[in-house]
């Protein structure tokens, strides 16, 4: 088997859809068995849609990032024409009171994005109420500006809202891995619990190959994933799952005892976030950290041993994009 762990649940998403292979694979060779669970027939459309799934986050995903280059590439000149109408309106002749204001323009030109489409979206649609398909004479000194700002604040709304629609679809595709992942490992769970009563055997032929691994001295207990040896490193794998969640897998190593994660984004240097965690088997699940923003984060994993020896560190990246509600 390409993956042998009794803790399926331990795995990157991409792992998974490696491991869930093998385990169709074995179940198949099986299907004969007339002991075979109910739930054996269930496996592979759950792990066909969970891989599914899988790659379906991958276009948005990669999506988000691009919209979001292009949006810092498109506000700038958006910023830099609605700042010099601001500077140039006040100073036309034959303008009265208030000026700025029905322009939106009344407070300086902001850079948050939301805040940009509003101040763009009133300075545009004053400028049509008064233009009315023309040029008022006492604005004509400022009319290249204006057809600039509308050509600016059309192409940075059209490719933010593009932008909003790829934030949602990740979100989505995330949402629904996340389910098919959970319906995966509940069949799962339920045809070792079937395989682990019908076969308590360790001598069971069936036992020496199935994906779970073998048992020692015949007990019936799961067995052990196959792990480095000291000092590692261990598998690391950090996954953005939304909703600025992060969410970090590491693997055992023979003789640790305990992990460290430490992160670091683009501005700080590395902090400890979490401590202590456990590498066991059979308490060793992945860490969530919620204590992150838009922008780009290394993270490392350190295994300690009982002597509180430092092993091998390990190391992922993940980009968390800014998000924007629906």
């Amino acid at each position: 088997m390409a993956k042998k762990i009794r803790n399926p649940y331990n795995l990157s998403h991409d792992d998974l859809v490696t491991w869930s292979k093998d385990e169709v694979d074995w179940l198949a060779d099986h299907a004969g068995d007339p002991d075979l669970t109910p739930r054996a027939a269930d496996f592979p459309p759950l792990a066909a849609a969970f891989e599914d799934a899988y790659n379906a986050e991958i276009a948005p995903e990669q999506l988000a990032p691009l919209l979001h280059k292009q949006l810092e590439e498109l506000d700038d000149p958006l910023i830099d024409v609605l700042r010099l109408l601001r500077g140039r309106i006040p100073l036309l002749p034959g303008v009265e009171e208030p000026k700025l204001a029905p322009f939106g323009l009344g407070e300086e030109v902001p850079t948050d994005w939301d805040k940009l489409i509003a101040v763009a979206t009133v300075c545009k649609e004053h400028w049509l109420d008064i233009s009315g398909g023309g040029v008022p004479p006492k604005f004509a000194a400022v009319s290249l500006n204006m057809a600039d700002m509308v050509s600016a604040g059309d192409a940075f709304i059209t490719k933010h809202a593009a932008y909003r629609a790829a934030i949602g679809d990740k979100q989505d595709a995330v949402a629904y891995k996340n389910h098919c992942r959970d319906a995966l490992l509940e069949c799962e769970r339920e045809i070792f619990r079937w395989y682990n009563a019908a076969h308590p055997d360790g001598d069971d032929p069936w036992w020496r190959t199935t994906p779970w691994g073998t048992t020692s001295g015949g007990e019936q207990e799961p067995p052990t994933p196959v792990w480095p040896d000291w000092p590692g490193p261990a598998s690391f794998e950090a996954n953005y799952l939304g909703k600025k969640i992060v969410e970090l897998v590491y693997g055992g190593i023979v003789s640790a005892v305990s992990g460290t994660i430490r992160r670091k984004d683009e501005e700080e240097d590395w902090v400890e976030i979490i401590s202590g965690l456990p590498m066991d088997d059979e308490n060793r699940v992945p860490f969530r950290d919620t204590k992150v923003s838009p922008g780009e984060y290394n993270y490392e994993f350190i295994p300690f041993n009982e002597a509180n020896e430092e092993g091998i560190p390990s190391y992922s990246m993940v980009v968390v994009p800014e998000e924007i509600p629906k």
